[in-house]
């Protein structure tokens, strides 16, 4: 006995049909003139933007500092100093933070003592930096950063902090 082959009915028609783009319901897209002049010279890839710091001493200063201040929270978070140490150096809510960190269980702590590796600051304005770092415990690396402000009477000091 042959069987006859039975057909699955058409799909249903999910999508519209297509439409001609002479009609002009569907316009191409235009880019807006561009804001800047078309380069005449080639480029060298550098960028025309200066971002030197306005005072280089003041530079300086925020990255010893910040050199100074991570090398000190490192050691109080392995209990090697007092918190009591970073009242010059950390904004009061940053010194209980350290304080709560440096008590309780600190992940990576039983891997050895922190050592500073590297610290790169950038200048944001006059008085502010924005400061970064890596410190490694045994085989394993972790980073460090924060944000350094200078105030004439108080000099510098670290205003936000965050350890991972």
């Amino acid at each position: 006995m042959k069987r006859v082959p039975q057909f699955l009915s058409k799909p249903p028609a999910y999508e519209p049909p297509l439409r001609d783009a002479s009609s002009g319901l569907a316009t191409p897209c235009h880019t807006p003139n561009p804001i800047r002049a078309v380069r005449r010279t080639p480029h060298d890839g550098r960028s025309g933007r200066q971002f030197a710091p306005a005072n280089l001493e003041l530079a300086a200063g925020a990255r010893q500092f910040t050199e100074m201040s991570f090398r000190l929270i490192l050691e109080v978070l392995d209990r090697r100093r007092q918190p009591r140490l970073l009242r010059g150096v950390l904004s009061p809510g940053l010194i209980d933070m350290v304080r709560v960190l440096s008590a309780g269980v600190l992940p990576g702590r039983d891997l050895g003592v922190a050592a500073l590796n590297r610290v790169h600051v950038r200048m944001t304005d006059a008085t502010t930096a924005e400061v970064f770092g890596s410190y490694q415990r045994g085989p394993r690396h972790f980073a460090v950063a924060g944000r350094v402000q200078y105030l004439p009477d108080t000099g510098w000091r670290v205003t936000a902090l965050r350890i991972a």
